[in-house]
Protein backbone atom coordinates (compact mmCIF):
# COMPACT_ATOMS: atom_id res chain seq x y z
CA UNK A 1 0.00 0.00 0.00
CA UNK A 2 0.99 3.08 -0.87
CA UNK A 3 -1.08 5.54 1.35
CA UNK A 4 0.52 6.28 4.77
CA UNK A 5 -1.33 4.36 7.65
CA UNK A 6 -2.76 7.41 9.37
CA UNK A 7 -3.07 10.56 7.34
CA UNK A 8 -2.80 13.26 9.59
CA UNK A 9 -4.50 16.78 8.44
CA UNK A 10 -2.88 19.87 8.76
CA UNK A 11 -3.55 22.20 11.59
CA UNK A 12 -3.46 19.55 14.30
CA UNK A 13 -0.81 19.72 17.20
CA UNK A 14 -0.24 18.13 20.77
CA UNK A 15 -2.25 19.41 23.24
CA UNK A 16 0.37 19.33 25.52
CA UNK A 17 3.66 18.76 23.59
CA UNK A 18 6.16 18.38 27.09
CA UNK A 19 3.80 14.95 27.89
CA UNK A 20 5.68 12.27 28.05
CA UNK A 21 5.00 8.98 25.97
CA UNK A 22 2.79 7.50 29.00
CA UNK A 23 0.61 10.23 29.73
CA UNK A 24 -2.31 11.63 27.81
CA UNK A 25 -4.16 15.02 28.18
CA UNK A 26 -7.63 16.41 27.50
CA UNK A 27 -8.61 19.45 26.52
CA UNK A 28 -11.61 21.49 26.34
CA UNK A 29 -12.82 24.61 24.76
CA UNK A 30 -14.62 26.61 27.72
CA UNK A 31 -16.00 30.17 28.56
CA UNK A 32 -15.12 31.78 31.95
CA UNK A 33 -18.14 31.10 33.26
CA UNK A 34 -17.80 27.05 32.67
CA UNK A 35 -19.73 26.58 29.25
CA UNK A 36 -18.80 25.85 26.15
CA UNK A 37 -17.73 29.36 24.20
CA UNK A 38 -17.18 31.11 21.05
CA UNK A 39 -13.13 30.19 20.44
CA UNK A 40 -12.15 34.03 20.53
CA UNK A 41 -13.27 33.77 23.96
CA UNK A 42 -12.61 30.76 25.32
CA UNK A 43 -9.72 29.66 27.34
CA UNK A 44 -7.81 26.44 26.80
CA UNK A 45 -7.95 24.15 29.36
CA UNK A 46 -5.46 21.12 29.98
CA UNK A 47 -6.14 18.41 31.86
CA UNK A 48 -3.32 15.82 32.63
CA UNK A 49 -4.45 11.71 33.02
CA UNK A 50 -2.62 9.93 35.11
CA UNK A 51 0.87 7.65 33.56
CA UNK A 52 -0.45 4.63 32.45
CA UNK A 53 1.93 1.60 31.92
CA UNK A 54 2.16 -0.02 29.00
CA UNK A 55 0.17 -3.38 28.74
CA UNK A 56 0.79 -6.40 26.79
CA UNK A 57 -2.56 -7.32 25.02
CA UNK A 58 -1.61 -11.18 25.10
CA UNK A 59 -2.05 -10.62 28.83
CA UNK A 60 -4.45 -7.72 29.12
CA UNK A 61 -7.49 -9.82 28.07
CA UNK A 62 -7.21 -11.98 31.06
CA UNK A 63 -9.26 -14.83 32.09
CA UNK A 64 -13.43 -14.15 31.63
CA UNK A 65 -13.69 -12.62 35.05
CA UNK A 66 -9.52 -11.69 35.40
CA UNK A 67 -9.50 -8.21 33.70
CA UNK A 68 -6.85 -6.45 34.53
CA UNK A 69 -6.64 -2.83 35.07
CA UNK A 70 -10.55 -2.69 36.33
CA UNK A 71 -10.15 1.30 38.02
CA UNK A 72 -13.21 2.89 38.17
CA UNK A 73 -11.28 6.20 36.68
CA UNK A 74 -13.19 8.49 34.08
CA UNK A 75 -11.70 11.49 32.60
CA UNK A 76 -13.06 14.94 34.86
CA UNK A 77 -13.27 18.26 34.00
CA UNK A 78 -12.90 21.29 35.81
CA UNK A 79 -15.46 24.23 36.07
CA UNK A 80 -18.10 21.06 36.66
CA UNK A 81 -17.82 19.82 33.34
CA UNK A 82 -18.54 16.01 33.40
CA UNK A 83 -17.33 13.50 31.26
CA UNK A 84 -19.65 11.88 28.44
CA UNK A 85 -22.08 8.61 29.04
CA UNK A 86 -20.90 6.05 26.70
CA UNK A 87 -23.90 3.62 25.83
CA UNK A 88 -21.98 0.41 24.59
CA UNK A 89 -24.20 -2.02 22.92
CA UNK A 90 -23.18 -5.55 22.35
CA UNK A 91 -25.79 -7.45 19.89
CA UNK A 92 -25.63 -11.41 20.10
CA UNK A 93 -27.30 -14.47 18.90
CA UNK A 94 -26.38 -17.51 20.15
CA UNK A 95 -22.62 -16.79 20.87
CA UNK A 96 -23.30 -17.63 24.91
CA UNK A 97 -20.01 -19.36 24.79
CA UNK A 98 -17.70 -16.17 24.24
CA UNK A 99 -20.49 -13.67 26.06
CA UNK A 100 -19.23 -13.69 29.52
CA UNK A 101 -15.55 -12.84 28.49
CA UNK A 102 -16.97 -10.20 26.12
CA UNK A 103 -19.40 -8.75 28.89
CA UNK A 104 -16.72 -8.73 31.78
CA UNK A 105 -14.27 -6.82 29.28
CA UNK A 106 -16.59 -4.06 29.06
CA UNK A 107 -17.10 -3.85 33.12
CA UNK A 108 -13.70 -3.77 33.38
CA UNK A 109 -13.01 -0.54 31.36
CA UNK A 110 -10.73 2.00 33.29
CA UNK A 111 -13.85 4.58 31.72
CA UNK A 112 -16.51 4.39 34.14
CA UNK A 113 -18.90 7.12 33.05
CA UNK A 114 -20.60 4.08 30.81
CA UNK A 115 -24.13 1.73 30.67
CA UNK A 116 -24.67 -1.30 28.99
CA UNK A 117 -27.41 -2.74 26.64
CA UNK A 118 -26.72 -6.08 25.54
CA UNK A 119 -29.91 -7.29 22.78
CA UNK A 120 -30.46 -10.89 22.65
CA UNK A 121 -31.54 -11.12 18.90
CA UNK A 122 -33.58 -14.27 19.65
CA UNK A 123 -30.43 -16.76 21.31
CA UNK A 124 -31.42 -20.39 21.69
CA UNK A 125 -28.49 -21.54 23.65
CA UNK A 126 -27.39 -20.64 26.89
CA UNK A 127 -27.34 -16.33 26.80
CA UNK A 128 -30.56 -15.52 28.97
CA UNK A 129 -28.63 -17.66 32.45
CA UNK A 130 -25.18 -15.87 31.43
CA UNK A 131 -27.20 -12.04 31.05
CA UNK A 132 -29.02 -12.84 34.57
CA UNK A 133 -26.27 -13.39 36.57
CA UNK A 134 -25.30 -9.63 36.13
CA UNK A 135 -27.98 -8.25 37.69
CA UNK A 136 -28.07 -4.31 37.40
CA UNK A 137 -24.41 -4.06 35.90
CA UNK A 138 -25.96 -4.83 32.59
CA UNK A 139 -29.62 -3.99 31.01
CA UNK A 140 -30.39 -7.06 29.15
CA UNK A 141 -32.93 -6.37 26.20
CA UNK A 142 -34.73 -9.25 24.21
CA UNK A 143 -36.48 -9.56 20.99
CA UNK A 144 -37.36 -11.97 18.18
CA UNK A 145 -34.44 -12.76 15.57
CA UNK A 146 -34.54 -9.32 13.32
CA UNK A 147 -30.77 -9.36 12.69
CA UNK A 148 -27.66 -7.81 14.26
CA UNK A 149 -28.44 -4.31 12.41
CA UNK A 150 -31.73 -4.48 13.88
CA UNK A 151 -30.29 -5.42 17.29
CA UNK A 152 -27.40 -2.88 16.99
CA UNK A 153 -30.29 0.02 16.13
CA UNK A 154 -32.76 -1.36 19.35
CA UNK A 155 -29.78 -0.96 21.40
CA UNK A 156 -28.76 2.42 20.14
CA UNK A 157 -32.26 3.41 21.10
CA UNK A 158 -32.37 2.21 24.44
CA UNK A 159 -28.92 3.88 25.52
CA UNK A 160 -29.05 6.81 27.56
CA UNK A 161 -25.22 8.30 26.17
CA UNK A 162 -23.96 11.34 24.31
CA UNK A 163 -21.66 8.70 23.01
CA UNK A 164 -22.44 4.93 21.58
CA UNK A 165 -20.06 2.00 21.32
CA UNK A 166 -20.56 -1.71 19.59
CA UNK A 167 -19.09 -4.59 20.36
CA UNK A 168 -19.53 -8.18 18.91
CA UNK A 169 -20.56 -10.95 21.21
CA UNK A 170 -17.63 -12.83 20.12
CA UNK A 171 -14.78 -9.79 20.89
CA UNK A 172 -13.53 -7.89 24.15
CA UNK A 173 -11.72 -5.04 24.54
CA UNK A 174 -8.78 -3.97 26.46
CA UNK A 175 -8.93 -2.58 29.80
CA UNK A 176 -7.89 0.92 28.31
CA UNK A 177 -10.44 1.03 25.07
CA UNK A 178 -13.07 3.59 25.88
CA UNK A 179 -10.79 5.68 27.63
CA UNK A 180 -7.98 6.38 24.90
CA UNK A 181 -11.34 6.93 22.50
CA UNK A 182 -13.02 8.98 24.21
CA UNK A 183 -9.82 10.94 24.36
CA UNK A 184 -9.57 11.32 21.26
CA UNK A 185 -12.87 12.23 20.49
CA UNK A 186 -13.27 15.10 23.44
CA UNK A 187 -9.90 16.78 21.45
CA UNK A 188 -12.17 16.81 18.79
CA UNK A 189 -15.15 16.74 18.92
CA UNK A 190 -16.61 17.58 15.73
CA UNK A 191 -15.53 13.79 14.83
CA UNK A 192 -18.53 11.52 13.69
CA UNK A 193 -16.53 8.65 14.19
CA UNK A 194 -13.73 7.41 16.22
CA UNK A 195 -12.10 3.38 15.55
CA UNK A 196 -8.97 1.65 17.02
CA UNK A 197 -6.89 -1.06 16.17
CA UNK A 198 -7.60 -4.78 16.63
CA UNK A 199 -5.21 -8.33 17.40
CA UNK A 200 -7.07 -10.92 15.48
CA UNK A 201 -7.35 -14.70 16.45
CA UNK A 202 -8.35 -17.51 14.97
CA UNK A 203 -11.02 -20.07 16.50
CA UNK A 204 -8.17 -21.83 18.70
CA UNK A 205 -6.97 -17.87 20.58
CA UNK A 206 -3.81 -18.07 18.55
CA UNK A 207 -2.42 -14.38 17.44
CA UNK A 208 -2.93 -14.29 13.63
CA UNK A 209 -2.28 -10.45 13.05
CA UNK A 210 -2.63 -7.04 14.76
CA UNK A 211 -3.72 -4.19 12.79
CA UNK A 212 -3.03 -0.69 13.96
CA UNK A 213 -3.11 1.04 9.70
CA UNK A 214 -6.47 2.52 9.52
CA UNK A 215 -7.15 5.55 8.25
CA UNK A 216 -8.51 9.13 9.71
CA UNK A 217 -9.79 12.26 7.82
CA UNK A 218 -11.99 12.46 5.05
CA UNK A 219 -12.27 9.00 4.34
CA UNK A 220 -15.31 8.33 2.23
CA UNK A 221 -13.31 7.31 -1.04
CA UNK A 222 -10.91 5.44 0.14
CA UNK A 223 -14.18 2.91 1.84
CA UNK A 224 -15.13 3.29 -1.69
CA UNK A 225 -11.97 2.35 -3.34
CA UNK A 226 -12.25 -0.81 -1.47
CA UNK A 227 -8.26 -0.99 -1.95
CA UNK A 228 -7.05 -0.92 2.00
CA UNK A 229 -8.34 -0.77 5.70
CA UNK A 230 -9.86 2.38 6.25
CA UNK A 231 -11.87 1.88 9.39
CA UNK A 232 -10.70 -1.05 10.91
CA UNK A 233 -13.16 -3.65 12.63
CA UNK A 234 -16.35 -1.51 12.73
CA UNK A 235 -18.36 -3.70 14.28
CA UNK A 236 -16.26 -3.64 17.23
CA UNK A 237 -14.31 -0.63 17.17
CA UNK A 238 -16.07 2.37 16.97
CA UNK A 239 -17.21 4.94 18.94
CA UNK A 240 -19.30 7.91 17.85
CA UNK A 241 -21.92 10.89 18.65
CA UNK A 242 -25.48 10.14 19.30
CA UNK A 243 -26.11 13.02 16.93
CA UNK A 244 -23.90 11.38 14.56
CA UNK A 245 -26.09 7.87 14.20
CA UNK A 246 -29.08 9.66 14.48
CA UNK A 247 -28.00 12.22 11.53
CA UNK A 248 -27.64 8.95 9.04
CA UNK A 249 -30.69 6.61 10.41
CA UNK A 250 -28.16 4.02 12.54
CA UNK A 251 -27.93 0.62 9.95
CA UNK A 252 -29.85 -0.68 7.70
CA UNK A 253 -31.49 -3.37 8.53
CA UNK A 254 -31.48 -4.96 5.13
CA UNK A 255 -28.01 -5.63 5.44
CA UNK A 256 -26.01 -7.62 7.62
CA UNK A 257 -22.13 -9.14 6.59
CA UNK A 258 -21.50 -5.69 5.18
CA UNK A 259 -23.26 -3.25 7.39
CA UNK A 260 -20.12 -2.22 9.00
CA UNK A 261 -18.95 -1.14 5.96
CA UNK A 262 -22.21 0.84 4.38
CA UNK A 263 -22.17 2.58 8.52
CA UNK A 264 -19.35 3.48 8.41
CA UNK A 265 -19.20 5.14 4.59
CA UNK A 266 -22.49 6.76 5.25
CA UNK A 267 -20.93 8.79 8.05
CA UNK A 268 -17.79 9.11 6.34
CA UNK A 269 -19.72 11.15 3.99
CA UNK A 270 -20.80 13.86 6.39
CA UNK A 271 -18.03 13.45 9.07
CA UNK A 272 -14.09 13.20 9.60
CA UNK A 273 -13.45 10.12 10.90
CA UNK A 274 -10.79 10.07 13.79
CA UNK A 275 -8.63 6.99 14.72
CA UNK A 276 -6.48 5.47 17.95
CA UNK A 277 -3.78 3.94 16.20
CA UNK A 278 -3.56 1.09 19.28
CA UNK A 279 -4.77 -2.54 19.14
CA UNK A 280 -7.46 -1.89 21.83
CA UNK A 281 -10.00 -4.80 20.95
CA UNK A 282 -9.46 -8.51 19.88
CA UNK A 283 -11.50 -9.86 17.28
CA UNK A 284 -12.46 -13.84 16.67
CA UNK A 285 -11.70 -14.72 12.90
CA UNK A 286 -14.36 -17.28 12.56
CA UNK A 287 -13.14 -19.21 9.14
CA UNK A 288 -15.64 -21.78 9.14
CA UNK A 289 -18.68 -19.67 8.30
CA UNK A 290 -17.23 -18.03 4.88
CA UNK A 291 -18.68 -20.72 2.98
CA UNK A 292 -22.12 -20.49 4.73
CA UNK A 293 -21.81 -16.17 4.71
CA UNK A 294 -20.18 -15.57 0.96
CA UNK A 295 -23.68 -15.23 -0.74
CA UNK A 296 -24.97 -12.86 1.65
CA UNK A 297 -21.62 -11.11 1.66
CA UNK A 298 -22.22 -10.66 -2.09
CA UNK A 299 -25.88 -9.49 -1.70
CA UNK A 300 -25.00 -7.00 0.69
CA UNK A 301 -21.71 -5.62 -1.06
CA UNK A 302 -23.49 -5.13 -4.34
CA UNK A 303 -26.38 -3.65 -2.26
CA UNK A 304 -24.20 -0.98 -0.33
CA UNK A 305 -22.59 0.22 -3.23
CA UNK A 306 -25.13 0.35 -5.58
CA UNK A 307 -26.76 2.63 -2.62
CA UNK A 308 -23.45 4.69 -2.67
CA UNK A 309 -23.64 5.84 -6.00
CA UNK A 310 -27.10 5.98 -6.36
CA UNK A 311 -27.01 8.51 -3.37
CA UNK A 312 -23.30 9.93 -4.16
CA UNK A 313 -24.63 12.26 -7.08
CA UNK A 314 -22.23 13.13 -10.71
CA UNK A 315 -19.18 13.52 -8.15
CA UNK A 316 -18.96 10.16 -7.86
CA UNK A 317 -19.36 9.15 -11.26
CA UNK A 318 -15.35 9.26 -11.67
CA UNK A 319 -14.70 6.66 -8.85
CA UNK A 320 -17.50 4.29 -9.56
CA UNK A 321 -15.32 1.87 -13.20
CA UNK A 322 -12.49 1.65 -10.47
CA UNK A 323 -14.78 1.15 -7.49
CA UNK A 324 -16.61 -1.93 -8.96
CA UNK A 325 -14.02 -3.34 -10.76
CA UNK A 326 -12.02 -3.85 -7.29
CA UNK A 327 -15.38 -4.67 -5.58
CA UNK A 328 -15.31 -7.68 -8.05
CA UNK A 329 -12.37 -8.99 -7.87
CA UNK A 330 -12.51 -8.89 -3.47
CA UNK A 331 -15.81 -11.26 -4.34
CA UNK A 332 -13.78 -13.04 -6.34
CA UNK A 333 -11.51 -14.45 -3.91
CA UNK A 334 -13.92 -14.67 -1.56
CA UNK A 335 -15.55 -16.89 -4.04
CA UNK A 336 -12.21 -18.63 -4.92
CA UNK A 337 -11.26 -19.28 -1.22
CA UNK A 338 -14.55 -21.18 -0.35
CA UNK A 339 -14.79 -23.37 -3.93
CA UNK A 340 -17.10 -21.78 -5.19
CA UNK A 341 -15.15 -21.49 -8.60
CA UNK A 342 -17.56 -20.59 -11.27
CA UNK A 343 -19.08 -17.39 -9.53
CA UNK A 344 -15.36 -16.76 -8.98
CA UNK A 345 -14.37 -16.38 -12.38
CA UNK A 346 -17.94 -14.82 -12.90
CA UNK A 347 -16.60 -11.67 -10.72
CA UNK A 348 -13.26 -12.22 -11.77
CA UNK A 349 -14.12 -11.39 -15.51
CA UNK A 350 -16.12 -8.56 -14.14
CA UNK A 351 -12.71 -7.17 -12.32
CA UNK A 352 -10.70 -7.67 -15.63
CA UNK A 353 -13.29 -5.68 -17.62
CA UNK A 354 -13.42 -2.99 -15.71
CA UNK A 355 -10.09 -2.46 -14.30
CA UNK A 356 -7.97 -4.09 -16.91
CA UNK A 357 -4.97 -2.79 -14.67
CA UNK A 358 -5.74 -5.76 -12.23
CA UNK A 359 -4.52 -7.96 -14.87
CA UNK A 360 -0.68 -8.03 -13.14
CA UNK A 361 -2.38 -8.43 -9.57
CA UNK A 362 -4.05 -11.43 -10.99
CA UNK A 363 -0.55 -12.88 -11.85
CA UNK A 364 0.76 -13.04 -9.05
CA UNK A 365 -1.58 -14.22 -7.13
CA UNK A 366 -0.24 -18.04 -7.26
CA UNK A 367 3.04 -16.57 -5.63
CA UNK A 368 1.12 -14.94 -2.91
CA UNK A 369 -1.02 -18.13 -2.37
CA UNK A 370 2.11 -19.90 -1.39
CA UNK A 371 3.43 -17.13 0.63
CA UNK A 372 0.98 -16.78 2.76
CA UNK A 373 0.62 -21.15 3.32
CA UNK A 374 4.39 -20.82 3.64
CA UNK A 375 4.21 -18.39 6.83
CA UNK A 376 1.46 -20.22 8.14
CA UNK A 377 3.17 -23.60 8.31
CA UNK A 378 5.86 -21.52 10.12
CA UNK A 379 3.75 -20.05 12.55
CA UNK A 380 2.47 -23.63 13.36
CA UNK A 381 6.16 -24.70 13.50
CA UNK A 382 7.21 -21.96 15.90
CA UNK A 383 3.47 -22.37 18.36
CA UNK A 384 4.86 -26.04 18.53
CA UNK A 385 8.07 -25.16 19.70
CA UNK A 386 10.96 -27.58 19.70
Amino acid sequence: MTAEAISIRSGERPLDSGASPDQTALARDVAPDGSRGRPERAQRVVVRLPAVAHHDPERAHGASRGIEGRGQWSPGFPLGAPPPLVSVIIPTYNHGRYLRQTVDSVLGQSYAHRDVIVVDDGSTDATDHILRSYGEQIRWIRQERQGVSAARNRGAREGRGELLAFLDADDWWLPRKLERQVARWLREPELGLVHCGESVIDEAGTLQQRRVEGLEGWVAEDLLRYERIVVIAPGSTVLLPRAAFEAIGGFDTQLSTFADWDFCYRIAVRYRIGCVPEALVTVRSHTSSMQRNVRAIEHDMLLAYHKAFRDGGPALRRLRRRCYGHLHMVLAGSFFTTGWRAQGFRHLLKGLWLTPQQSTRVLGYPLRWWSRRRASGMRCLESKGP
